[in-house]
């Protein structure tokens, strides 16, 4: 979940492409309707990163699916003492 926060996505069906240097470089929906013979934005984005090559839309903003929850006690990395468990 802090991952995901962390690299604003925010519904289910979204998906984060991370370069070699661990950049972001794309940030949209796993899958899109779109016509016969046009490449999917996740294809195309993984294709330029195995490549070498810049992302040519490295953000495809859609909201759809669940909005993700995040619980409060999620949003610290702080390692809970053993005491208090």
């Amino acid at each position: 979940q802090l991952i995901c926060r962390r690299l604003g996505l925010v519904h289910a069906g979204q998906v984060a492409v991370l370069d070699g240097d661990g950049r972001l470089v794309y940030r949209g929906s796993l899958d899109e309707d779109y016509e016969a013979g046009q490449a999917e934005p996740l294809e195309e984005a993984l294709a330029a990163v195995t490549a070498g090559r810049p992302v040519p839309v490295p953000e495809r903003p859609r909201e759809y699916g669940c909005a993700f929850s995040i619980p409060a006690s999620c949003l610290t990395l702080e390692t809970p003492d053993a005491s208090s468990v």
